[in-house]
């Protein structure tokens, strides 16, 4: 029976830095026991300056931890074979994906491009849209596409060896795509935008996004700080939220839009930047235009009375707040109206 010395002050629980020798300690006792079964454990005592077989209480103990450390290290090992098992499959499965080729059937219907807002007056009907990817869920044989076109979502179904290939594999949130399908309705307990999805029996990339750490989702995510968003206002538009809000907006300036038309105003559109200021210097907002110095308008009340005795009544859309003094009504003249 070999002897193992142990000194937790000096000792390594390793075998490529420590042999279990007197000048070589191991630190603990339960790693000695788990690597020499059948050692004798003798352990370093300060007190007495010299090392002490190991007493019945900690060789107890050490066969404890030893017992733990065993069951740590087959654990560890089943992982280990679970990952590698997992990788070849994914691997298979990528080599098998890479052989599909996406082709459109011939023989189906042509089909016809639309909006997707109009997607619901088209059900049973094989037709073609293109959006970028709001959401995608791939699953086993199955892919889940929420596609986007700035007039609504549909929900896309890919299935069979469109779920399969390689190019759907490596699809990113905010890719763009043409999709053709059949649009069917929901069955009863389902839930997709509009009621019903798209089943899809062809598509091609358009553009695909990044991924990684470009990837759209790792660039905007949810509760990230306001000023962070604000730097990707561009990406954060996409979202239902901000995206509805424009919306609103445009409908607003529809509406007002409208009523000026049914008074008999006339919109104009002059410039907004000017090179020379208008009013108060301090409300002057400077800009570089192309090498000289422009000035964002101050007031639309100059242009709409250079307008008046040529068009009449006239409204303009300033950039900026409502300015009161534009929206009053003058007396002996045509009246002068601004919106914001």
């Amino acid at each position: 029976m070999s002897s193992i010395y142990i000194n937790d002050k000096t000792g390594q629980d390793d075998l490529k830095t420590a042999s279990g020798a007197q000048d070589s300690p191991f630190k603990t006792p339960a790693f000695a026991l788990y690597k020499f079964p059948e050692a004798k454990l003798f352990v370093y005592k300060e007190a007495e300056s010299s090392y002490l077989e190991i007493s019945a209480s900690a060789l107890k103990k050490a066969k404890k931890g030893a017992d733990g450390l065993k069951k740590k290290e087959e654990k560890a090992k089943l992982q280990a074979e679970q990952k590698a098992a997992k990788e070849a499959e994914e691997s298979a499965k990528l080599l098998e994906a890479m052989k599909i080729t996406i082709t459109e059937d011939k023989s189906l219907p042509k089909a016809q491009k639309i909006k997707i807002r109009d997607i619901g007056k088209h059900i049973g009907e094989r037709i073609q849209v293109q959006g970028w990817i709001h959401r995608l869920r791939l699953q086993k044989g199955l892919a889940f596409i929420v596609l986007r076109d700035g007039t609504g979502f549909v929900q896309t179904v890919f299935s069979g060896d469109l779920a399969n290939a390689y190019q759907t594999l490596n699809l990113t949130v905010e890719s763009t795509l043409t999709i053709s399908g059949t649009i069917k309705k929901l069955p009863e307990g389902k839930s997709a935008p509009g009621g019903v999805e798209l089943f899809a029996d062809f598509y091609k990339v358009v553009g695909l996004a990044p991924s990684g750490k470009e990837s759209f989702t790792n660039k905007v995510q949810e509760n990230t700080d306001q000023s962070i968003l604000f730097d990707q206002r561009h990406l954060t538009l996409r979202g239902e939220t901000l995206s509805a809000v424009m919306k609103v907006r445009a409908a607003f300036l529809a509406a007002v839009r409208r009523f000026f038309k049914e008074e008999s105003l006339c919109e104009v559109t002059p410039p907004c930047m000017v090179q020379t200021q208008v009013e108060g210097g301090s409300t002057l907002f400077k800009m570089d235009y192309y090498g000289e110095e422009a000035y964002l308008t101050q007031s639309s009340q100059l242009y709409l009375e250079t307008c008046l005795p040529a068009l009449g009544d006239v409204f303009i859309r300033p950039f900026g707040k409502i300015d009161h003094k534009d929206c009053s009504i003058r007396l002996g003249r045509p009246n002068c109206r601004s919106i914001g």
